[in-house]
């Protein structure tokens, strides 16, 4: 039997950075606290450029198995817009406290 993957979120509720990379505590729907670790590092220029393409930014989203799919919601004059963005920038805006939803995918 194939083990299914399911999809669920968790909003990011505390962030440190350590010396082997950053730690990062979520919060599932159902309360549930846990702590990801991931050896990226932050990258605040990035962060900095990225913030400069939306006029005011609103929640970071991260997803994939390896956190590789990282997307940055904001207005624009224009309306909504998506700016993708790295792994490193998305941490340190949600370091610097932008909202942060991760994609989990758990083995069922």
């Amino acid at each position: 039997m194939v083990a299914r993957r399911q999809r669920e979120t968790a909003v990011v509720v505390d962030v440190r950075t350590g010396g082997r990379g950053v730690r990062l505590t979520v919060r599932r729907h159902d309360g549930e606290v846990l702590d990801l670790e991931t050896a990226s590092r932050v990258d605040t220029t990035s962060a900095r450029r990225d913030m400069m393409a939306v006029r005011r930014p609103l929640a970071v989203l991260i997803a994939g198995p390896h956190l590789q799919e990282c997307v940055l919601l904001g207005t624009s004059r224009r309306g909504p817009t998506r700016h993708p963005v790295s792994l490193g920038s998305a941490l340190a805006l949600c370091e610097s406290g932008v909202h942060t939803v991760l994609t989990l995918e758990r083995a069922n």
